[in-house]
């Protein structure tokens, strides 16, 4: 699977269904993606930038690496992480669960101090 270059806030913004602002949760379950399980964590919305979710809390996995062999987050879970973050989602194929956009990183950014999005809205 090819995935978007995403590394740029710009891009993801563009790409993702919805951006939100938030904090996430230690792992509570797991879906199966691409034929692998993807950790679910639940993320507790404080502001939704683009997109709509009409939940304060709701299930998101993280999209796992594909093309490693056996380590589904060689480099972690991007949703493992604590304080106010930034997440750029895709919708709920299955109806329920959101997820990353992409496996990378840069899908969870930490919340700037000055709470300012890296990113351009558009409006």
């Amino acid at each position: 699977m090819s995935w978007i270059d995403d590394s740029d806030p710009d891009v993801a913004y563009q790409e993702a269904d919805a951006v939100v602002v938030g904090t996430t949760g230690p792992a509570t379950g797991s879906i199966e993606m691409f034929r692998i399980d993807a950790a679910v964590h639940q993320l507790a919305v404080t502001e939704v930038v683009k997109g709509y979710l009409d939940e304060v809390s709701v299930p998101v996995a993280s999209t796992p690496v594909t093309c490693t062999g056996s380590t589904t987050y060689p480099e972690g879970d991007p949703l493992d992480v604590e304080g106010a973050v930034i997440v750029f989602l895709s919708a709920p194929d299955d109806g329920a669960t959101w997820s990353l956009i992409t496996p990378q990183h840069t899908n969870v950014l930490p919340l700037p101090a000055d709470g300012r999005l890296p990113f351009e809205t558009g409006g």
